[in-house]
């Protein structure tokens, strides 16, 4: 793949989904040596992103208010559909809703679109 990425012959995206919030894990953060830097917890939402990023580093993300599920990747994927104009890729771990009947019965669909989604081995549980 990454030969046919660097010919030309094929997009290539990676993706991932993360959370973000303003109320740190821990109650401190770096500071130089002899200060103490102190991080007070803020009430916020977190916010979920889907992200699809290209070795370029060129990124396209997805917003959810809400736990990412199934159904927002599959809603997430179909608009991303729209910037495929060529071969593309999109490689995935091996999270559970990558491997939800309801996510792989997409995959035929997006294929007639040109993307083609590979699930890898989370290399965390080997």
């Amino acid at each position: 793949m990454w030969q046919l990425y660097l010919a030309g012959r094929i997009e290539l995206y990676f993706g991932d989904e993360s959370t973000f919030s303003m109320n740190p894990v821990l109650p401190y953060g770096w500071s130089p040596k002899g200060e103490k830097v102190e991080i007070f917890p803020q009430r916020d939402k977190k916010v979920n992103l889907f992200g699809l990023f290209r070795p370029d580093n060129f990124c396209v993300t997805y917003e959810c208010k809400a736990n990412i599920n199934s159904r927002f990747l599959i809603e997430a994927t179909n608009d991303f559909c729209r910037y495929v104009d060529k071969p593309t890729v999109l490689v995935l771990d091996n999270a559970p809703t990558h491997r939800s009947e309801l996510f792989i019965s997409q995959l035929e669909q997006w294929m007639k679109k040109d993307l083609y989604v590979f699930s890898c081995r989370d290399t965390r549980r080997t």
